[in-house]
């Protein structure tokens, strides 16, 4: 009995042991990442955590990543780095809500451009590589960190690739509160940017639409860009449009239609019907139609 009992300890142990071991290689591995990240001065700057410990990042547009607590100002303000799960890279942060009081300077928007611009070239100088242009959006909207958001894009041959970061600068000194890159590199047999325009794709997809006696009336999202699948990259029109039927009245809105034509090929490769009804996303969307029509327009 003794026995059995020993080796449950010992079994215990070893568990104990090769978890704490697991932990600090994988801090090891990413901490020097972390701290070259954080000595970026367009950062906030603030004391480092003694301990890194991982969780899920909750919420985080991308797969195989975890977050880990980097430092804190003040109660329940707290600064995280996002971390790639295999490699420890440091590929997004989270900067703390400012503490009250907050300054109501504000910086002119295209400055804050060029801060997100000068951050990304340094934290992801594929961005800027040759033979392709970088697109520029910036937001309105003011965010709970004082950020304001700034999303750029990598363009080849006028086709959107996997290359993309987005940058929080605050509006009142500058700082980088918010930084997400994603970055995958382009298959070397990928054909850029293919032999179907957007009216032939759109041709495409009105032969193939998902419901029966429907048609696109209204297109409303029209994207060229490199899509990343299981099966590898395809560069793909990514299409949207309302769908009617040629009864409906024109301020009733059915359904929507999605579709991915290979722009290489022609070949159809999604076509799905979606109801505005039962998603939360298109339902935003039938509200903007409607301000953009300036008509009632109703669910069918």
């Amino acid at each position: 009995m003794l026995r059995g009992y020993t080796t449950c300890v010992a079994a215990i142990l070893l568990v104990t042991t090769l978890t704490a071991t697991a932990f600090a290689l994988e801090e090891a591995q990413s901490r020097p990442q972390v701290e070259e990240f954080l000595a970026d001065e367009a950062l906030p700057q603030f004391e480092l955590e003694g301990a890194m410990r991982t969780q899920d990042a909750q919420n985080w547009p991308d797969e195989g990543v975890v977050r880990t607590k980097v430092g804190q100002e003040g109660r329940r303000r707290e600064h995280y780095v996002i971390l790639d799960e295999a490699s420890g890279a440091v590929v997004g942060f989270i900067g703390a809500e400012p503490s009250p009081p907050v300054p109501m300077d504000e910086m002119p928007a295209d400055e804050a451009v060029e801060v997100a611009k000068q951050f990304a070239q340094r934290h992801l100088p594929e961005l800027f590589a040759d033979g392709g242009e970088v697109a520029v959006t910036i937001e309105d909207e003011i965010s709970p960190r004082g950020g304001r958001m700034v999303h750029l894009e990598r363009t080849v041959q006028g086709v959107q690739v996997p290359t993309i970061a987005d940058v929080g600068v605050r509006v009142y000194d500058g700082k980088v509160v918010y930084w997400r890159r994603h970055h995958v590199a382009l298959a070397e047999d990928l054909q850029l940017p293919g032999e179907v325009d957007l009216d032939q794709a759109k041709q495409i997809a009105a032969e193939n639409v998902p419901y029966d006696n429907h048609a696109p009336v209204l297109w409303f999202d029209e994207t060229h860009t490199v899509a990343v699948t299981d099966e590898g990259q395809r560069n793909v029109w990514d299409l949207y449009a309302e769908l009617k039927q040629p009864t409906t009245p024109e301020n009733r809105l059915e359904f929507f239609g999605h579709w991915q034509i290979d722009a290489s090929s022609g070949e159809v490769l999604l076509s799905e019907g979606i109801d505005p009804g039962k998603d939360v996303e298109l339902r935003r969307l039938e509200l903007a139609l409607a301000h953009v029509a300036g008509a009632d327009w109703r669910i069918w």
